[in-house]
């Protein structure tokens, strides 16, 4: 029986305090799902996550409203253990101590000077990532602190901002947040704390001490991580989201978009190619249980 069916039978007779501690025990896409019920779900869903949303936001900007232009102006993400947390319950959130804000080198210095100007924070550190052991999608990070506060502004020079985050150590932190949307590229493991590693880590030797460091930060949170795809679940080859060789798409059916401002999910039509460019990719690697000798390499297009 649907879950959030049997919820929404008496949900409008229970204290804000009950309802509060059921949505912080849901991960994001089964709130989408019972928000999907009646009109009350739907604004007291929307609701929750704008203010899950701006508590993070508020331990790291003093002007939450200015920080969201900025990135809708400068078509600029949220990534890492951040977005992670919008996707997973509330009761689960990992520990986050900065925030990671990506951005391409058309907008780098309108952001840099934006924090420094509006909010106080000065640069404490300009990185040049190592080709060898950083995604190559990834110019330069500056690291900017205001007192115990800290954001990474990490710089792509693609076209597409989204590009980093697609060769991140796993899936599961293959999540963002824009100015409008909760976007998770891997929802069904995300949702189950399950997460294939990347291949490229492994077949492009671009594994160091601090990879290994974030992949046991999240395994000690109770993260299920493997480097076989049939470790996490069956999968019907190259057309299954489980499926490391099939071509995705930002704008797939596989992907879960949570529109933020009217607290709905998004589908796949109404993505709009406009608002940032679609990203084609594959994480590629080993042939899987039933393909032993297949094997191909990750790839990341930008296709509009």
């Amino acid at each position: 029986m649907d879950n959030t069916k049997l919820l929404n039978g008496f949900f409008d007779r229970l204290s804000p305090e009950i309802e509060i501690m059921i949505f912080d025990i849901l991960p994001l896409p089964d709130l989408a799902r019972f928000s999907e019920t009646r009109t009350g779900n739907q604004i007291d869903v929307a609701n929750y996550m704008v203010r899950r949303r701006d508590n993070i936001f508020k331990t790291f900007v003093d002007d939450i409203p200015l920080f969201i232009q900025l990135l809708k102006f400068t078509e600029s993400i949220i990534s890492g253990s951040n977005a992670l947390n919008l996707i997973m319950p509330q009761s689960q959130q990992v520990v986050a101590h900065n925030i990671d804000v990506y951005t391409t080198e058309q907008y780098e210095l309108v952001v840099v000077e934006y924090l420094k100007n509006q909010e106080g924070y000065t640069v404490a550190d300009k990185i040049s990532p190592k080709p060898k052991y950083d995604g190559s999608a990834i110019a330069r990070i500056y690291k900017l602190e205001n007192g115990e506060k800290k954001i990474d502004i990490i710089v792509t020079h693609w076209k597409c901002v989204i590009a980093p985050v697609l060769q991140f150590h796993s899936t599961i932190v293959m999540n963002y947040i824009t100015a409008d949307d909760i976007v998770c590229m891997y929802p069904k493991w995300t949702c189950n704390r399950k997460g294939f590693i990347n291949p490229q880590l492994y077949m492009e030797d671009k594994t160091n001490l601090r990879t290994v460091e974030a992949l046991m930060k999240y395994t000690k949170q109770g993260f299920r991580l493997c480097a076989e795809p049939f470790q996490l679940g069956v999968h019907n080859c190259s057309r299954s989201i489980n499926c490391p060789h099939a071509t995705r798409t930002t704008v797939d059916e596989r992907m879960f978009h949570w529109n933020i401002n009217n607290g709905t999910a998004v589908r796949t039509t109404m993505m709009d190619c406009w608002d940032m460019p679609i990203i084609v990719w594959s994480l590629g690697g080993h042939g899987c249980m039933t393909e032993s000798n297949r094997r191909s390499l990750n790839h990341i297009l930008v296709a509009a």
